[in-house]
């Protein structure tokens, strides 16, 4: 079973570079390393009982990122459905 995920892998990164080369941009692997870091900087202030000293130009901060990812999922549902409504279910 580690053969096609190892033979599959190799192709979607051989895909990949190939895009990044051709439009010219970069795989964002630094702001996937940063935001990993502040998950786990934030599951750990949860842990200490810091999450006590949390101040309120943080909470509006998180707040924000939040609704900005929120918003830009649902406009991926959107473009994914063609359609703002919903999904069209019978019955």
């Amino acid at each position: 079973i580690t053969e096609p995920i190892y033979y599959y892998s190799k192709i979607l990164f051989s895909f990949a570079s190939q895009v990044t080369k051709h439009q010219k941009v970069t795989l964002p692997l630094a702001d996937f390393f940063k935001a990993q870091e502040g998950y786990a900087r934030f599951f750990a202030t949860l842990q200490n009982g810091q999450w006590r000293k949390v101040t309120l130009k943080d909470t509006r901060t998180i707040l924000f990122k939040g609704i900005e990812i929120g918003g830009f999922f649902l406009v991926g549902e959107m473009i994914g459905r063609f359609n703002i409504i919903g999904y069209k279910i019978p019955g």
